[in-house]
């Protein structure tokens, strides 16, 4: 049986991410050595061009470059170790500096080097800058999240848009983890559809407008596909409040 097997990092929002879990996702990663991995977006906080940030402290701190530095070392070690094909969402996070650029300094529109493909190191990295929708299997579709109407039931966001896409759906964005499965046809003849959330890496310590909880949940994705799309499985790993998981008998992140 061919086996192929994706990654999906949820939103980590760099520097709010919780390293020891990121630290064990990457770890598990090139213990699994997978076909694939999706970074589904919200990779990189980008506070500074924020909305929220106008015209306070945040915007004028100078912390942009540090949170791509820090995305930067993050990339730079997971292929120092696994070779296989890695493909990157923009998140409404990292399309903050657009929407930044654009409105506020339009004039630097055109520089190449402030270009999100470029900001986080794509071509330097061998990473793929993926659409919007991309299609990661027969019918399957990994997309941030940032099109779809949220609801505060972990699985029901990616659902509802997978039902108005007509795939099944991964997406991050919501930071809730959770998979729901639909059925679809008629006279005997049913598909199964879903839609799957992949919770977030973050650390809501570092988030202050959670007050440190959150109804989120700290996990990450698997795609399996078998014979090219013959049976498809969605799993989800989660950890624990200190970043921790197991899978396949071993223990990854946490203090580990």
């Amino acid at each position: 049986m061919n086996l192929k097997n994706y990654v999906i990092v949820p939103d980590m929002q760099i520097p709010f991410h919780d390293v020891e879990f990121v630290n064990g996702i990457m770890d598990y990663i090139v213990d699994l050595n997978p076909t694939g991995v999706v970074f589904i977006g919200d990779n990189v906080d980008c506070t500074a061009p924020s909305a929220w940030s106008k015209a306070t402290a945040d915007e004028f701190a100078g912390t942009l470059q540090n949170e791509f530095d820090i995305w930067d070392d993050l990339v730079e070690n997971l292929r120092s170790k696994y070779q296989g094909w890695i493909g990157v969402h923009f998140g409404n996070h990292e399309k903050r500096v657009r929407s930044y650029i654009k409105t506020k300094a339009p004039a630097f529109n055109s520089l190449r080097e402030l270009r999100l493909e470029n900001l986080m190191s794509l071509e330097r990295y061998d990473l793929e800058g993926l659409p919007d929708h991309y299609d990661i299997a027969p019918g399957w579709v990994t997309h941030h999240g940032d099109f779809c109407s949220l609801s505060d039931i972990a699985g029901r966001s990616a659902s509802n848009y997978s039902s108005k896409i007509g795939k099944s759906v991964i997406i991050g964005h919501t930071h809730r983890a959770g998979i729901v499965p639909e059925s679809y046809g008629h006279d005997g003849v049913w598909y199964p559809r879903f839609g799957m959330e992949v919770g977030h890496a973050m650390d809501t310590s570092k988030a202050g407008y959670t007050n440190g909880v959150a109804n989120w949940q700290k996990a990450f994705g698997i795609l399996d596909v078998y014979n090219d799309g013959e049976f498809i499985q969605p799993r989800l790993i989660f950890a624990d409040i200190d970043g921790k998981f197991v899978d396949g008998g071993k223990v990854y992140g946490g203090n580990v």
